[in-house]
């Protein structure tokens, strides 16, 4: 059974191929499942890995692989090109729920826990009695390559035992990584990434935002005491931001937007955010009025909208959209 993040790339690549088509040689499955773990920043395999990745698709899922004379060698493919080993990690992933209930139930405390018992018992019965061969028709948004999650569980630990780390991290802006001495306090999903936040001790900050996927490397520091969060209540924290970042010195503000016609339905039915408030105008437009802290995040939901949404106030807002706007602009007129 596989055990480890490369482990499980390396086999939802090769599903993917052993189900699509007349198959793949050898060869052509290790070319493309190397290109895979290029793409994720991963070492390529070798001919033996791809042997035993096989092996384990058979032994383990219980995968029947058809092999069809080709040339000198052979085609591979699933025999059912419906089967899939996902239903066969079904059961891995059911572990991974109750470890993940488990956390939550330690994050936010025993008043949720009926629910949400209720809610996972459902889910899990659902999925008993899903046969394997009826084609998926729920699709979700999510992202199932992104990479640091498996830093996931090490991070949760930390915070849940009050541990401080020392973390090997490199910025998209830097050219080498760097050690942090780092208090980590919440985790934090947005716009399919993951992020901690936290102490940095080096530059004594206590909302230092770091991105998984840009972690390196993990050990506990064990020589520094912990530093509790200043935070109180991490759920007021982000009612009052969107996205991660709040820049030192910020507070919220009241933010003014109006919408078009066309896109106030849109608006209307998915709130920008939970403080809004909203008001038609004479001409069909909408005004928006939400209270958050200005930040990059705020800036790119605003100009997710396009030409359908202006800034009203406050002024600094308006001005940092009409920069990127001009900015962009220019890059359509060479």
């Amino acid at each position: 059974m596989p055990t480890n993040k490369n482990a499980f790339i390396r086999l939802l690549a090769l599903d993917k191929l052993l189900s699509t088509g007349s198959g793949y040689t050898f060869n052509q499955l290790l070319e493309r499942v190397n290109e895979r773990l290029i793409e994720m920043g991963i070492t390529p395999i070798q001919r033996r890995q791809l042997y035993n990745d096989l092996a384990n698709m058979e032994s383990f899922f219980g995968a029947l692989i058809h092999k069809e004379k080709y040339g000198r060698g052979y085609r591979y493919r699933y025999e059912d090109p419906n089967f899939s080993i996902r239903w066969g990690m079904m059961g891995s992933a059911i572990d991974q729920i109750d470890k993940l209930f488990s956390t939550l139930t330690h994050l936010y405390g025993p008043a949720t826990d009926d629910d949400a018992r209720k809610i996972i018992a459902d889910f899990l019965a659902k999925i008993r009695h899903v046969k394997p061969n009826i084609s998926p028709y729920i699709f979700l948004d999510h992202n199932e390559y992104v990479n640091g999650l498996e830093h996931l569980d090490e991070l949760l630990n930390a915070i849940l035992n009050r541990r401080v780390l020392k973390i090997t991290y490199q910025s998209f802006h830097s050219p080498a990584p760097v050690e942090i001495i780092y208090h980590p306090y919440v985790i934090r999903q947005y716009n399919y990434r993951w992020f901690v936040i936290g102490r940095n001790e080096q530059e004594n900050h206590n909302r230092w935002v770091l991105g998984l996927d840009r972690i390196k490397n993990i050990e506990e520091e064990n020589s520094i005491q912990y530093v509790n969060s200043p935070v109180q209540n991490w759920k007021e924290h982000f009612e009052e931001l969107i996205g991660v970042t709040w820049p030192d010195g910020e507070k919220p503000k009241i933010v003014e937007l109006i919408f078009t016609q066309d896109a106030a339905p849109r608006v209307i039915t998915k709130p920008i955010h939970p403080t809004q408030k909203q008001k038609r105008l004479p001409d069909g437009r909408l005004k928006v009025t939400i209270q958050v802290v200005l930040n990059k995040e705020l800036e790119n939901l605003i100009l997710s909208f396009g030409e359908q949404v202006c800034v009203e106030s406050p002024d600094e807002l308006r001005n940092s959209i009409v920069q990127r706007l001009s900015g962009a602009y220019r890059c359509y007129q060479s």
